[in-house]
Parts: C-alpha cells; sequence; structure tokens
C-alpha cells in the first residue's frame, strides 16, 4: 500500500475532517452549502461580501419631473369672434412669443373664432410659415382664396400634409395663406419652435359686464387733502401787507405736500409728454417731394412708354446688390437717358406710378454741400409679378427686402477724434 502523495489526502488532513463532520451530522443542521469552497479570487467571505454591497450601491441623484406643458403657451380664442395677433412684438401682438427668436415675424399670424361654422381662421403674415398640428385624421382642399380642413378617412391628397398618424395630423402654411381649421381640444401651432394650444374662452357681453360691475362693491375712496393755492395778491398790495400776515401766507402747505410730491423721474416724463401733444413736430419737408398733380402733367406726353420704363426701373432695383438706390444712379440709367427724363419726372414715376418701389427722403447736404437726393427700394410684398418675387429671394435670400429701420433716413456726422 501507498502513502498517499499529498496531506491533504492523509488521514489527518482538513479535509477528510471536514467531510467526516457533514457526515455525522444531519443535512438540515449544517452551517455549510454542500458545494465546494469558492475560488481563492473572490478571497475570503466577509471581503466578498463587501465587494458585493460595494459594486450595487449606487450614488444617490436628484430626479427632476419635467412637465411636458412647460413650453406650450395656452390662447384663450374668445367666442365672440376678435381677433387675435401673434408675433415678437410687444406693442403689436396680444400673444407675445420669444422675442429673441428671429424666425418668428414681428406679427406673424392672427387668429379669430368664426361662431357660423365652429371653426378658426388662421391667416399667416410670417415669411416662415406655421406648422398646425390637427388632432384627427383631415385633408386639406382649396376653396377660393382660402384652405379648408376637412376631416378624412382615406389618405390625404394635399401636398400640404407634413405627416398622418392615427389620431394626428401634421400641415403647413405659407405666407399670405389663410386657413380654417376645425375647433378641436389639443389644436396646436408651431411657429418656428414656439408652441401655442388654441383653446376657447367665453367673453363677457356688455350687459353682462354691466352686472359684475354692479355686484362689486365700490372701493373705500381716501380722504385725500385739497392743496391751498397761494393768495395772488398785486405788487401795491404786496406794500401794504404787514411782516406777520406774509409769514402766515408763506407757512401755509404748498401746493405738493412731502405725501404727494410727484417723483422728478415721472413730472419729467409728463411734462415731456404734454409738450410734445400740445406742440406735435413738424415734418421738415425736402425739396424733392412732388404733388400727384405735379406728377400728372409731366408724365402725360410719356404714357405709351411709361409701363416699359417702369419695368425696366423695378427690375433694376430688384436685381441690385444695393437694397437702397439714390435717385442719381437711377438717372444714368440708358432707358431713362434715352427718353429725356428729367428728375421730376423720374420722381413722379417711381412714387406715384410703381407700387413696389418705396422712397426714403433723405435731409441734409453731402461733402460737397449739395442736398442729399432721396433713395429708392424694391418692396416684394407688393409686387404683382410673383414669379420675380421668387427669383428674387432663391437669389438674394433674406436680403431681398429692406429691413423697417432703414426706411427713415438718420443722418450721421463725423467727429473729429480727440488728440492723445
Amino acid at each position: 500500500m501507498y502513502l498517499p502523495s499529498s496531506p491533504v489526502r492523509g488521514e489527518n488532513s482538513p479535509l477528510r475532517a471536514k467531510m467526516a463532520a457533514n457526515v455525522s451530522e444531519p443535512l438540515s443542521l449544517s452551517k455549510d452549502y454542500p458545494t465546494p469552497n469558492p475560488s481563492s479570487s473572490l478571497g475570503y467571505e466577509e471581503e466578498s461580501e463587501k465587494a458585493r454591497k460595494v459594486a450595487f450601491e449606487l450614488p444617490s441623484r436628484k430626479v427632476e419631473i419635467v412637465s411636458p406643458m412647460s413650453r406650450v403657451r395656452r390662447l384663450k380664442v374668445p367666442l365672440t369672434g376678435r381677433q387675435i395677433s401673434i408675433g415678437r412684438s410687444s406693442r403689436l401682438n396680444q400673444c407675445v412669443l420669444n422675442p429673441h427668436n428671429k424666425l418668428v415675424s414681428r406679427t406673424h399670424c392672427s387668429v379669430h373664432y368664426v361662431p357660423e361654422t365652429h371653426t378658426l381662421k388662421l391667416h399667416c403674415t410670417g415669411w416662415n410659415g406655421v406648422n398646425v398640428t390637427v388632432p384627427g385624421r383631415v385633408d386639406v382642399v382649396k376653396k377660393d382664396d382660402a384652405f379648408e380642413v376637412t376631416s378624412s378617412t382615406i389618405a390625404p391628397k394635399s401636398s400640404r400634409i407634413l405627416s398622418q398618424e392615427a389620431s394626428v395630423t401634421n400641415l403647413y402654411i405659407l405666407k399670405g395663406e389663410t386657413v380654417f381649421l376645425p375647433m378641436l381640444p389639443g389644436l396646436i401651432l408651431d411657429i418656428r419652435g414656439e408652441l401655442i394650444l388654441v383653446e376657447t374662452e367665453d367673453e363677457l357681453t356688455e350687459d353682462e359686464a354691466e352686472a359684475e360691475l354692479e355686484q362689486t362693491p365700490e372701493p373705500v375712496q381716501q380722504e385725500t387733502k385739497i392743496p391751498v393755492e397761494p393768495i395772488q395778491t398785486s405788487h401795491e398790495d404786496k406794500e401794504n401787507i404787514p411782516p406777520a400776515a406774509i409769514k402766515e401766507q408763506m407757512a401755509v402747505s404748498p401746493a405738493y405736500t412731502p405725501e404727494q410730491s410727484p417723483d422728478p423721474v415721472t413730472a419729467t416724463k409728463a411734462r415731456a409728454r404734454s409738450k410734445n401733444h400740445n406742440s406735435p413736430r413738424k415734418k421738415k419737408d425736402t425739396e424733392h417731394q412732388i404733388s400727384k398733380e405735379e406728377a400728372d402733367v409731366l408724365l402725360e406726353p410719356l404714357q405709351p412708354q411709361l409701363p416699359h420704363l417702369a419695368n425696366i426701373l423695378v427690375n433694376h432695383l430688384a436685381y441690385s446688390r444695393l437694397l437702397q438706390t439714390p435717385l442719381q444712379i437711377l438717372m444714368d440709367l440708358k432707358a431713362v437717358q434715352d427718353l429725356g427724363l428729367t428728375k421730376q419726372q423720374l420722381r413722379g414715376l417711381l412714387i406715384y406710378y410703381v407700387d413696389c418701389i418705396g422712397v426714403i427722403y433723405r435731409v441734409g447736404k453731402d461733402a460737397a454741400g449739395k442736398p442729399l437726393d432721396e433713395e429708392y427700394y424694391y418692396d416684394p410684398e407688393k409686387d404683382q409679378d410673383k414669379s420675380r418675387v421668387q427669383l428674387v429671394e432663391e437669389l438674394k435670400g433674406s436680403a431681398s427686402h429692406l429691413r423697417s429701420c432703414r426706411k427713415t433716413h438718420k443722418q450721421y456726422f463725423w467727429k473729429k477724434p480727440a488728440k492723445r
């Protein structure tokens, strides 16, 4: 009989002693699992438990619950049919959008409720159009000069439909277009990222408003001190007044008590407003203005050539790299020189006979001391030739029209820099 090659398998080995202990005790009372010992890579049991706890412990984080309707504005459309304008200008609109979003026009669109058909009339005036989400399967049909959204169970045929699902339809309208939308709960307008949820709101009639005012209690009026005006006396009476009476008159409360004294800034603004209201600033007359009667008389012998010449002038202003062109540059055109037009004749033609050309009157003198000529610009919004408007927008992009702030003249003066 050979001896074991390893003391582990001997009679006194710890493995044999452990096996004997397990056999002597019942399986239910044994403290060890009937499985092999864990691998040595996990270490002792206490260390493996710590590692397991660290592995499954996650750092505590703050959870923010974001409301999905936080970015959506709610627009209450009155059922009386009152029109509401939407845009980024706070002076021109009842529903004001983000003023820093330049993709939204100053007055982008307007909406009002039509009681007869229970629809919402939406008219777009912004350059970037309006995206509309209607809760339902609908189609867009053109009737006369407007579009009408009608319910449909079949696939939409209109190209205005961007996408359609089981219960939602997404469509768009462009500048100058009008669409009649069904007044459904969940109607959303998307104006370049600005979301508006359209809802209806009942407005009080005049009788209801008067009844509500009668029910409201009248506010308690506080007693106000009436300022005492100083007594006006003539120069002779002042000489006869004794010194004691003069001191008494000076002791009388002034026109404004300390509690009623106005704010100096508010008083200055009020005086400026009253001054401007009482004496309105007159517009300076320039030497380049011409009346309609004078223009008719000057252009009467040129009536047959006027349409052709007007088309040449509009094309020059529309496709020119300059947004505002002085009169002298237009005088140098070959078509104007061939007809021998004077400055007054050309002014009358540009101002009164061409709708899509605007004028900017300038006041002042140039470096040579001569009066500044007026400038003319192309207005695509008033041009009846839609193909020319589309071509100009494709060629120039955002530079196809003149900004409103540049349609009025502002003279700049050169100031000599100070010596250092």
